[in-house]
């Protein structure tokens, strides 16, 4: 059956792809709906800050996971019908979480969600395809896929500090849940009962896999979030964890290898040019990670507003924006992929060293503007060449696996970029921030000097004496620690800065990446 005649006759092409683009964007913004603004949410669920990079990277498990499976959801369902199935699945899931406080079932409920947003992803792409006939449809649709869950974070934190500086947090959810059922009319106005494919029966599916696949993916994000501060393995969690991410994944492995119908091929890592866009990816997403560094200073040491680090981030999204349109202008032109992977990495170098020298207690907008806005234009102008890149690689009969191993590896990019950083941070800030404390103290005439200026500032404010001497001692103190995150982040992004030049340069050397021209070329445009 033609892939268009799930639609009704009746609806005309622009108001089917306008419906399509709306009923797409929920399942990609929604994903960062909690983790725009973890400060808020953190002490709604009172639980701690770090906990919500740990919320966020098991709804990306579970939405990975289930990604390897959704195909055969949508295969066996009408579209209609299935379409309307996730919305109100989702609806639950969305009003659900305005009420829960439990952490406990907050992370169930997540994972939930995560499993969610995947079952609508790949269907939506299909037909999203189908209505552009240009032989550059794949670079138009995944272009506007990605530049939407790559602007996520800016769109959700701005609707929400709109919202919490007005109402409450149960209105943002309130007004999501609003989007959804907007969608479910529009998808009743555009689709018939038509099925897309076949119907394939759903006991085929390798559950057992899949279970296999979703523990691997959440106790290896519990290693990776959890592990500094627990310790590593001188806690038993992190130690359980390990364990079962081990096993686990090598049971999941063996079970593919033998599998009569297998989630996952692992015949198509064995290409090098799949490989190293694997590897690209890690390596973009541990760069991406600095981005929290950066929002992180602007809370801690430069003291912004939520509020106005919401609109900053717009320029961040610009700068998205910018490098995912010129990157498919470029693609469209044939241009070699391995010069914008370059050029990307190169802007991602620039962003790193300059923000380095940024690091300082006075800054302002008119300082950041600029390379806050490079570090977006990175990302947007190496993302869609390389998820085509690496897709293009692959035979026919493995391209739906190369597109999974993409989702996959920007997931664990996406944990251990967090990894790497927050462990980076916390030694380096504990290591200056012992250097620095040396010098406060009482023989220090510097240091003396300073609390003494401040233990008179707040006597004339009309504290007591010694209220007023425990009150400048914790604020030398909070200079010294502003400092040692001011300092560490300094190397983090000189060391980074410094990789990401030798990585470029094993890229512009890269002989598998040279001679993939062609090959590239004919799978996106098919000459």
């Amino acid at each position: 059956m033609k892939a268009g005649s799930v639609f009704r006759e009746s609806i005309p092409g622009w108001l089917i792809k306008a419906g399509l683009v709306f009923c797409t964007l929920p399942s990609t913004v929604l994903l960062g709906l909690y983790n725009s603004n973890a400060t808020y949410t953190s002490g709604y669920l009172g639980v701690e800050p770090e906990d919500m990079q740990f919320i966020m990277s098991i709804t990306y498990g579970a939405l990975i996971a289930t990604m390897l499976i959704e195909n055969r959801f949508y295969r066996f369902f009408a579209t209609r019908n299935y379409l309307l199935g996730i919305s109100v699945l989702s609806v639950l899931a969305l009003m659900l979480s305005a009420y829960v406080k439990n952490f406990t079932l907050f992370i169930f409920l997540r994972v939930f969600d995560g499993i969610v947003m995947a079952l609508p992803g790949g269907v939506m792409i299909q037909l999203l395809l189908t209505r552009f006939k240009s032989k550059s449809a794949r670079i138009i649709v995944f272009s506007f896929f990605y530049s939407t869950l790559l602007c996520s974070p800016a769109i959700i934190a701005n609707m929400v500090a709109f919202t919490l500086d007005r109402w409450d947090w149960r209105y943002m959810i309130y007004g999501a849940v609003g989007v959804q059922l907007f969608g479910m009319l529009i998808i009743l106005l555009i689709f018939n009962n038509n099925r897309l494919h076949r119907s394939l029966p759903l006991y085929q599916i390798d559950y057992a896999g899949y279970i296999l696949l979703l523990a691997v993916l959440l106790c290896g994000t519990y290693v990776l979030v959890y592990g500094e501060k627990r310790y590593w393995l001188h806690a038993w969690d992190i130690r359980l964890s390990l364990t079962v991410t081990i096993i686990f994944s090598g049971l999941f492995i063996l079970r593919q290898r033998y599998a009569k119908r297998p989630l996952f091929n692992f015949d198509v890592l064995k290409d090098p040019n799949i490989r190293s866009g694997l590897l690209i990816f890690i390596v973009l997403y541990t760069c991406r990670a600095t981005l929290n560094m950066v929002h992180a200073t602007m809370v801690q040491v430069w003291h912004w507003e939520q509020l106005y680090i919401a609109r900053v981030q717009w320029i961040n999204a610009g700068g998205v924006v910018i490098g995912i349109v010129l990157a498919g202008w470029l693609l469209a032109r044939q241009f070699p992929v391995r010069y914008i992977f370059s050029i990307a990495f190169a802007a991602m170098a620039v962003y790193l060293f300059w923000f380095r020298w940024l690091y300082k207690l006075d800054v302002g907008i008119e300082d950041i503007a600029l390379p806050y806005m490079l570090q977006g234009f990175s990302v947007g102008f190496i993302f869609t060449p390389l998820v085509l890149f690496i897709v293009s690689q692959a035979p026919a009969h493995l391209s739906q696996y190369a597109t999974r191993a993409g989702a996959a590896t920007r997931f664990w990019g996406t944990s251990l970029g967090f990894c790497i950083t927050h462990n980076l941070q916390v030694f380096l800030q504990r290591k200056h921030y012992i250097s620095l404390s040396q010098y406060v103290t009482g023989t220090n005439p510097i240091a003396e000097g300073r609390i003494a200026a401040a233990t008179q500032s707040f006597i004339a404010k009309g504290y007591p004496a010694d209220q007023a001497a425990n009150l400048a001692f914790r604020q030398i103190d909070g200079s010294v620690r502003a400092q040692s995150i001011l300092l560490g982040n300094m190397e983090i992004f000189t060391y980074l800065g410094i990789f990401v030049v030798c990585f470029i340069v094993l890229i512009l050397f890269n002989n598998h990446l040279r001679h993939t021209y062609n090959l590239f070329r004919n799978k996106i445009f098919g000459y």
